[in-house]
């Protein structure tokens, strides 16, 4: 699995970790640091690419606008242990972003637009924060994974079931259980139809230009 944050990445390591051991763990979301349970190229790379021979390799992708704007609410707006506290510090001082728990439609508008120039910056390498692929596009995500393999089946989450069945018959895999959704976010101040307007298409459409593309999104 070519991990895709944002993009159903709690679910599907849950899934393939049921698959494996019969069971959910107690806490899905602490599924990203169980070492004990999956193993990371960045960890055990001779492994991994051991597997790499015989496995089939996949990933999910989603809507490259509203993964972003799911990003910027449960990690930017939101606080939390898994948000990125210092990310949005950052986003407060270098781009004026104020945030406040129960802010306006203008202000969220305006802060997610403050994420995405941000998010732009990042990836034409004029700030100095990393490409992190919570908030780069998909895309990028896959061209550092094609150093390894490219993916045999990349999903969408908004067809999740079938996808994810896909991939099982193509693992010749079995699966007889229901798979809950895991990790979803709590409900933003504001929809994501309510805050998008013309300024925060075109922003989407420059910064996703690849990934509308390449998985045949539309804003």
């Amino acid at each position: 699995y070519i991990n895709m944050p944002k993009s159903g990445c709690t679910t599907i390591k849950n899934l393939i970790v049921r698959l494996d051991t019969g069971a959910f763990i107690d806490d899905p979301l602490t599924i990203h640091g169980r070492k004990d349970l999956m193993v990371h190229w960045k960890v055990d790379p001779d492994a991994v690419a051991a597997r790499l021979k015989t496995d089939i390799v996949f990933t999910f992708v989603r809507h490259p606008l509203k993964r972003s704007y799911s990003c910027f609410n449960e990690k930017i707006h939101f606080t939390s242990i898994y948000a990125f506290g210092k990310v949005r510090q950052y986003i407060a001082k270098r781009y004026g972003a104020d945030f406040t728990d129960t802010p306006s439609l203008e202000l969220h508008r305006a802060n997610f637009k403050r994420f995405l120039r941000f998010s732009q910056e990042t990836i034409d390498k004029t700030n100095d924060m990393r490409r992190d692929p919570h908030w780069i596009p998909q895309s990028l995500v896959l061209a550092g994974s094609d150093r390894w393999r490219r993916p045999d089946f990349i999903g969408k989450v908004e067809r999740f079931d079938a996808g994810m069945a896909a991939v099982l018959g193509l693992a010749g895999v079995t699966c007889d259980f229901d798979t809950p959704r895991m990790n979803e976010g709590p409900p933003p101040p504001w929809r994501y139809e309510e805050i998008l307007d013309d300024e925060i298409r075109e922003m989407g459409a420059a910064l996703f230009a690849d990934d509308l593309r390449n998985f045949g999104y539309v804003l």
